[in-house]
């Protein structure tokens, strides 16, 4: 399940029925990304690529990459925060889990002319906790950082989307 809350407390959850979203410029909103159905803490929701689009087709142009190879886009001026997961209330697992926050923008082609709809878009993969995705984000000489994996086509990834949120201007 990928789903958004305007809190970080991640217990009130935007319902399909609540669509569209509005939010303003710079507002945060927050994510998650629930592995469900499974009670395995030796199980790992990994999130591999994380980017928004204009409209619900994942493959529409144009793209900004949110999350790349598991790292938060190092081009972004606002980049994603992750979340930490704790055991509490209806997390048994953490593990099962994802959290992050991302500062609402839109897409423009001047600052007059801004997109008032984004949806957002993941590609997660499920590891053994073992061994999860080889990821090393404070690493600033890690060069896979910026580069796409190309996870769209291995059949470990699943893809999840979350939208139309609208956005504002303040």
């Amino acid at each position: 399940m990928f789903c958004f809350t305007s809190d970080d407390s991640y217990s009130a959850f935007h319902r399909v029925e609540d669509d569209p979203i509005t939010k303003y410029l710079q507002q945060p909103l927050y994510f998650e990304v629930e592995l469900m159905g499974s009670y395995n803490p030796k199980v790992s929701l990994e999130l591999a690529h994380c980017w928004a689009t204009l409209e619900e087709d994942k493959m529409s142009l144009p793209q900004w990459d949110l999350i790349v190879n598991g790292c938060a886009n190092s081009r972004d001026p606002h980049p994603v925060i992750f979340h930490s997961v704790v055991p509490q209330g209806r997390v048994h697992n953490p593990s099962n889990f994802k959290r992050f926050e991302v500062p609402m923008f839109a897409f423009a082609e001047d600052k007059d002319n801004l997109n008032r709809q984004v949806f957002v878009h993941c590609e997660v993969v499920i590891c053994d906790v073992r061994n999860p995705l080889d990821v090393h984000c404070s690493d600033q000489d890690n060069t896979m950082k910026g580069q796409k994996l190309a996870v769209s086509d291995d059949p470990g990834f699943k893809s999840v989307t979350s939208g139309p949120i609208i956005i504002m201007r303040s």
